[in-house]
């Protein structure tokens, strides 16, 4: 049955205790199945291939092989995969590019906590999902460059229940890239502590 099956993921990031913990995050949602992690663009492009994944989290910068480029090689040999780039970039600027490339999510790595896995349920969706330091301006333009009409989902402005639940408040410029580790481990156990079943 469809609502059994898993959203199967890849993960695409240079940096891997960065990325374990991404991978760490993302299992620790039902329904999501990480399949396979990827250290740069060009392995990333043949996991890709080779899996075909229902959705890739891909860095933008990358040895080997950019994110943005992956993407669109991505594209070529693995159609149905849905992009999310995951960086430590909040440009407006990458953030449009990105968009252009054809992802259908942008997340700054200092919002991963609250916003990857609301992005991946966005993409798995066809819906477009931007962090909120590049929502406005990025969106708008990559809007005006295509003819298609898109649905949106944008980050609510002041998460409060899930602060409260988590206690953590999240820093609205980019961190190195052990800090972003630490707070997807934190929200990861701390969440996991406050998480109910669902029915």
């Amino acid at each position: 049955m469809k609502e059994d099956k898993s959203l199967r993921i890849l993960v695409v990031d240079d940096h891997e205790m960065f990325r374990e913990q991404v991978c760490a995050l993302l299992r620790s949602q039902p329904g999501f199945e990480v399949i396979c992690e990827a250290a740069n663009g060009l392995e990333g492009v043949s996991r890709a291939a080779e899996l075909q994944p229902d959705v890739v989290v891909l860095d933008i910068s990358m040895p080997s092989l950019g994110g943005i480029e992956a993407a669109g090689r991505i594209h070529r040999f693995a159609p149905k995969s849905q992009i999310v780039f995951l960086s430590q970039h909040n440009s407006e600027t990458i953030a449009q590019t990105a968009l252009a490339a054809g992802a259908l999510a942008y997340v700054t790595k200092s919002s991963a906590s609250d916003d990857l896995i609301r992005a991946v349920k966005a993409v798995s969706e066809g819906k477009k999902f931007v962090s909120k330091l590049t929502r406005w301006q990025a969106f708008c333009k990559c809007q005006h460059q295509k003819r298609r009409s898109w649905s949106v989902t944008f980050p609510y402005r002041c998460h409060r229940t899930d602060n409260l639940k988590i206690g953590v408040r999240f820093a609205s410029r980019w961190q190195p890239c052990s800090w972003h580790a630490g707070n997807l481990r934190n929200h990861r156990e701390i969440g996991a502590q406050n998480a109910s079943p669902e029915r």
